[in-house]
């Protein structure tokens, strides 16, 4: 595998469909933000309380204020070669398979995938994301590429849309795709190799001890 990294970041949308809440916009700016994305893409969004978006994105609002605004999604995914609709729900009149977000991450980094040959790893990306009570349409998921799930306990499996952001988000920089260098085997740097500090080891009078 090439080791020099491909900066995906400016290829890489979250895109919102009929997101109602300031408060989940704000906080999906933070959750990009502290991942390295930067892209917000708005689709049949409604008009925002501005000062709340600005509270809960603490100093991610930019991402708010540069955000782009569509009446609809088909327009809003033209500019990407793959876009992937994030849903928890099956059916029969939604797609066939699902992947999890860990393998759709890995493929959009060019890490083998078996369950996704179709991803290439310089395909410009979105992410697409529904409303809060009731995600993404059967229509509005069949204008995406795939659809992809965030795995989660079968007796309380919904997550908040920030919240579903966050772990879409992570899944991605930890695929190693928006690190600026990869170790001799090709994966991602841990931080503690990227900033040169050793791993934190627990002093020894706070180890367990035997018995």
């Amino acid at each position: 595998m090439n080791t020099t990294s491909v900066d995906k970041a400016a290829d890489t949308a979250v895109v919102l469909c009929r997101v109602k809440e300031s408060g989940n916009v704000g906080s999906i700016c933070r959750a990009m933000k502290t991942m390295g994305f930067t892209k917000l893409v708005l689709s049949n969004c409604p008009d925002y309380d501005e000062a709340l978006v600005r509270t809960m994105a603490v100093h991610a609002s930019d991402i708010f204020e540069n955000a782009q605004r569509y009446a609809d999604l088909e327009d809003a995914l033209s500019a990407y070669s793959l876009s992937a609709g994030f849903t928890r729900r099956s059916g029969a009149r939604r797609k066939a398979a699902s992947i999890s977000a860990r393998d759709f991450a890995r493929g959009a980094a060019g890490l083998p995938v078996p369950d996704a040959p179709f991803i290439q790893r310089n395909q410009s990306i979105a992410m697409v994301f529904g409303n809060e009570r009731d995600g993404l349409s059967d229509h509005e998921l069949s204008l995406c590429s795939l659809a992809v799930h965030i795995p989660s306990s079968d007796k309380f499996p919904s997550l908040n849309v920030a919240q579903a952001v966050q772990v879409a988000c992570y899944e991605f920089f930890t695929s190693g795709i928006f690190s600026p260098a990869r170790s001799r085997g090709g994966a991602a740097k841990t931080s503690e190799q990227r900033s040169g500090q050793r791993p934190c080891a627990f002093p020894p009078r706070y180890r367990a001890r035997s018995r």
